[in-house]
């Protein structure tokens, strides 16, 4: 599949353009993903994270691409329910994975992942998305769809400090909520409500942060990138518009910090209350392992 998918000439940029560059260096990351991280002691992880984000591509991507464009069925308000049925569905199948590596960057600075574990659940992500988008592409040319999307800004109407802010409050309200929606609704028999409340929460993070996209999920995004350019020889187009640089400020370390942010008070609380010993030098220990919250009294 990748040999049809992919231009060759595109493994083989030249330096003086950064998009062909970034290309590149894109490629390269994506082969350590998919022929190293397997390799290694965490199966288990890699495959959780990678049909997750298989399964966030193929089934939530559509929803804004197609659905929401009139592809499929036209009103906005019908994309928007598709969209969280799409993420229940999606969550029914991860159930267990972290999805975004921001996420997984918050569970390594609380303690609960090691470096290994960390890095090897990026590399699912990002070859899931990537897979995904390969799939999706194959689609949209046999039925004649439009052209796939994801996000993006231009530098030409939106700043790069611009984009990163919304990143940052996006990443800061999607991880709060979901924390606090965890804590509120424990139960399993509640699965349906977090979803749906979830679904609420992402939605008004792209309706008031949308200045990035949004993307509030790195490999996402970089996933997108990597086909983007591959897709298209690597020249620049219009769907991408902004560098390199900025796509790492803007979605990784951007989301990054609005996470950890957002970590920040629940871990202090947790550490008060003896429930648990944040950082990664702990993380996958058989302690950390077989460590419950405590129930709040």
């Amino acid at each position: 599949m990748a040999s049809v998918l992919f231009d060759a000439s595109s493994l083989l940029p030249g330096l003086g353009d950064v998009e062909e560059l970034f290309s590149s260096h894109a490629h390269l990351v994506l082969l350590v993903c998919l022929f190293f991280a397997p390799l290694g002691c965490f199966r288990e992880d890699f495959g959780k994270e990678f049909v997750y984000n298989l399964t966030f591509v193929l089934l939530q991507v559509p929803c804004g691409t197609w659905y929401a464009t009139g592809s499929l069925t036209g009103s906005p308000y019908e994309a928007w329910a598709a969209l969280a049925a799409a993420m229940v569905a999606t969550d029914c199948v991860g159930n267990g994975a972290h999805l975004s590596p921001s996420t997984s960057f918050t569970q390594l600075m609380s303690g609960f992942l090691t470096y290994p574990k960390f890095l090897c659940r990026v590399a699912a992500q990002l070859a899931g998305g990537l897979v995904g988008f390969m799939i999706l592409d194959r689609l949209s040319t046999r039925f004649d769809l439009p052209p796939l999307s994801g996000p993006s800004f231009d530098p030409a109407l939106v700043s790069l400090p611009e984009a990163a802010q919304d990143e940052v409050a996006a990443a800061f309200v999607l991880t709060t909520g979901c924390i606090l929606i965890g804590m509120s609704f424990p139960s399993p028999r509640l699965f349906l409500l977090q979803e749906l409340l979830t679904a609420a929460l992402i939605r008004f993070c792209i309706q008031h942060f949308n200045r990035s996209g949004p993307s509030m999920h790195p490999a996402y995004a970089t996933s997108w990138a990597v086909f983007a350019f591959s897709k298209y020889a690597g020249k620049k187009t219009a769907m991408l518009p902004h560098t390199a640089t900025a796509h790492y400020l803007c979605y990784w370390v951007a989301p990054f910090t609005g996470a950890l942010v957002a970590t920040v008070p629940f871990s202090l609380f947790a550490l008060l209350y003896g429930w648990v010993k944040p950082g990664p030098s702990v993380g996958g220990s058989e302690e950390v392992k077989k460590l419950k919250v405590k129930k709040l009294k």
